[in-house]
């Protein structure tokens, strides 16, 4: 509750400027209707708008603000409804700034909302969140591996010849790998494959223990020679530890589709 009040200064020049647009219906607070909450120069200011003050703040229980607080937080919304008319009767909503910081908030408020509205409709089924975690964990099996990376194929095909005819990894690493592991010889120590790029990812898997692939692999750091040093079984994390992660990642990828959807059938064009 403190931090929300803290804040009351910060938010106001912004939300000044949202209050500000008259040119959509609904959009201006004088017409958002329900209880009162203030009159102000004879023009009633609803309660909605302390309501959508607060519904900012996700962790604040609007039923658990003390009367003495919440009298703050409409002396503040009064203020609001002051200074937005006053920014008004100086022209200021017709400031070119102001009109397009009003109609990206409107955007991105009413983007959040249609959000919030798939998430209701399609929400996430116990079958999508272990299907998940069975495609992140399913193989927990952890590798020690070491790399050298260069920018260039003619050059990588050239050191897994040297390789190939008995030179020393570790000794070529450190001389031509262009990242940080070159100085541990190519050393990328544990990791699970999952965490690598799919392209190194898969050429791990397919190496057996104590040889190096025998192509280079490109991802999109460049060109891998990749030796694979020791193999083990890991511990995948129980489901409760993660299941806000894969909830959320799953609300993501829905979200990501539907957009992908929309743009496909709009017409698109940038300048």
């Amino acid at each position: 509750m403190k931090k929300l009040l803290v804040s009351l200064t910060a938010s106001s020049l912004f939300l000044v400027a949202a209050c500000g647009d008259t040119d959509r219906e609904g959009d201006d607070y004088r017409d958002l209707g329900g209880d009162t909450l203030a009159t102000v120069n004879g023009e009633a200011v609803s309660e909605e708008l302390l309501n959508a003050f607060i519904a900012q703040y996700p962790n604040v229980d609007p039923a658990s603000i003390p009367t003495e607080q919440r009298d703050q937080l409409a002396d503040h919304i009064i203020n609001l409804v002051l200074l937005t008319a006053e920014a008004e009767r100086r022209g200021l909503s017709r400031d070119p700034e102001v009109r397009a910081a009003i109609a990206l908030e409107r955007m991105q408020t009413l983007a959040d909302r249609m959000i919030r509205q798939l998430e209701e409709d399609e929400p996430v089924s116990d079958e999508e969140i272990q299907a998940l975690y069975d495609e992140r964990f399913g193989d927990v099996r952890e590798y020690r591996a070491s790399h050298i990376l260069v920018d260039d194929e003619t050059l990588a095909n050239e050191l897994l010849a040297r390789v190939q005819a008995g030179e020393d990894f570790a000794d070529l690493a450190t001389e031509y790998s262009r990242d940080g592991s070159a100085t541990d010889g190519g050393d990328l120590g544990w990791f699970n494959a999952d965490q690598m790029v799919p392209p190194f990812a898969e050429a791990v898997r397919r190496t057996e223990v104590g040889t190096v692939r025998d192509e280079v692999v490109e991802t999109n750091f460049g060109w891998h020679l990749v030796k694979v040093v020791d193999s083990r079984d890991g511990d995948a994390p129980a489901m409760e530890e993660v299941r806000e992660d894969l909830v959320n990642r799953i609300r993501q990828e829905k979200v990501q589709r539907y957009v992908s959807e929309l743009r496909e059938n709009a017409e698109v064009e940038k300048h």
